[in-house]
């Protein structure tokens, strides 16, 4: 059994395919775009952030042992008779204890979110990479794949024209012998016929006249 193919419109391929051209350029730039940033953010979350609060660790701690040897000076001046109270210096160490705890605080909340990061860069990379694959090698065979379509469709549209025009020479030639015929109708139609005697129809007389001459010729036979 054969079969056909309806064909509206070969253009519309090489549409889509410059579609899907677009498509991988802007895509690959959009992922890699977005690469960009997800670095960004992760050397700042690990370089700015986690070394600032280190730091500050690091410096709280160093402040502590200021403050608790300024008290420890002031607590042994007050056992001399020097000093009646270190309310001061009490004060200046537990202010360096909070800051410290308070660093200590944002460190862990920014390692925690450098961890939740980290994961949810990995597997938004997973699901990025698949597409930066599929760009890279699928979607050039899809174009392909296209491109021969449009060959192959081209190609098969060349083909059935000649046929085509022969089908109109074919009509054409037919309407002009259709055209010659009623011409010839209408010659034949238009000719003048040779006028007839009045009276009887030409050929109704004949039977009469033979029918005379036999009625002469038994009465000439008779008086003999």
């Amino acid at each position: 059994m054969s079969e056909s193919a309806h064909i509206t419109s070969i253009d519309v391929l090489g549409r889509f395919k410059l579609a899907m051209q677009k498509f991988r350029d802007e895509a690959g730039e959009s992922l890699a775009g977005a690469a960009m940033v997800i670095q960004r953010y992760l050397d700042w979350i690990e370089h700015d952030c986690v070394k600032h609060w280190q730091n500050q660790v690091r410096l709280g701690w160093e402040k502590i042992a200021e403050s608790r040897a300024d008290l420890e000076r002031c607590q042994a001046l007050a056992m001399n008779g020097e000093r009646k109270t270190c309310h001061e210096e009490q004060e200046a160490l537990d202010a360096s204890k909070r800051r410290l705890r308070r660093a200590e605080e944002r460190l862990e909340a920014v390692r925690h979110w450098r961890n939740k990061v980290q994961h949810e860069t990995a597997e938004y990379q997973a699901r990025s990479g698949q597409l930066g694959g599929w760009l890279e090698t699928e979607q050039p065979k899809s174009i392909a794949a296209l491109e021969r379509m449009q060959t192959a469709l081209a190609a098969y549209v060349a083909m059935q024209a000649p046929t085509s025009e022969v089908s109109a020479s074919g009509l054409a030639g037919d309407a002009t012998g259709m055209a010659r015929d009623a011409d010839v109708t209408s010659s034949v139609s238009n000719t003048p016929t040779a006028p007839q005697s009045e009276g009887k129809p030409q050929g109704e007389g004949e039977p009469q006249a033979k029918g005379a001459s036999r009625t002469d010729a038994d009465a000439e036979g008779g008086g003999a």
